[in-house]
């Protein structure tokens, strides 16, 4: 859909000048963001390898719950412990 082809646009265009934030900071910074300009800014201020680990936890996310009625509720679910996408959760947030 757009949303998914915006964010591989977004996620994809960060590593020239990247930082060397981890994933973990990219998702709690990107909590915080209202605009697609934060959440590229939140990018963009991690390290390459960072930014992996956050495009496969977000192509994980997009892939689980694409088709999903209730959003939220799936993306919620995917990174519960028993979740389609918590390996890439704890790899994102340990790594």
């Amino acid at each position: 859909g757009t949303c998914a082809t915006q964010s591989n646009t977004c996620l994809s265009s960060g590593s020239a000048n990247a930082g060397n934030g981890t994933c973990q900071a990219i998702v709690l910074c990107q909590n915080a963001c209202t605009t697609q300009q934060c959440v590229q800014d939140c990018v963009n201020a991690a390290a390459p390898s960072s930014q992996t680990q956050f495009n496969n936890l977000m192509g994980c996310l997009q892939g689980a719950c694409g088709a999903a009625a209730d959003q939220e509720k799936c993306v919620q679910d995917a990174q519960q412990p028993d979740g389609a996408c918590y390996p890439e959760l704890n790899n994102c947030m340990t790594g």
